[in-house]
């Protein structure tokens, strides 16, 4: 299980609510999520999104969302992963996993139900 994003399943939408400190203003920010099977290699998913693509936005909370289909096609396993945020002034940073747990491996799940 991944210390800091809820683990999913294959097949499934996946959601990432990400909550910045009161008064942050997002406005101009694109937040990225990649996953791989290990460092170096080619992403499984890369999805990204842009504030008030999603109607939870608000003044300091974001989503990043992953649409089953895209889910889909990832097998099941371990995967290491990060999510990162872009500013309106150009700075980057990641936001999950923090240096330290850079490590962390998002468990995704075989599916039971197929073809919904």
């Amino acid at each position: 299980m991944a210390k800091y994003l809820p683990d999913f399943r294959v097949g499934d939408t996946y959601r990432i609510k990400l909550q910045y400190p009161a008064g942050t203003d997002l406005t101009g920010y694109t937040h990225w999520f990649t996953v791989r099977s290990d460092f170096g290699a080619t992403p499984v998913l890369s999805v990204s999104s842009v504030f008030g693509d999603h109607t939870g936005d608000a003044e300091n909370i974001a989503y990043l969302e992953v649409l089953a289909a895209s889910t889909a096609v990832i097998p099941a396993g371990r995967y290491v992963y990060d999510v990162q945020a872009s500013a309106a002034n150009g700075d980057v940073m990641t936001l999950v996993p923090p240096v330290g747990e850079y490590k962390d491996k998002l468990f995704i799940a075989p599916q039971v139900t197929e073809g919904v």
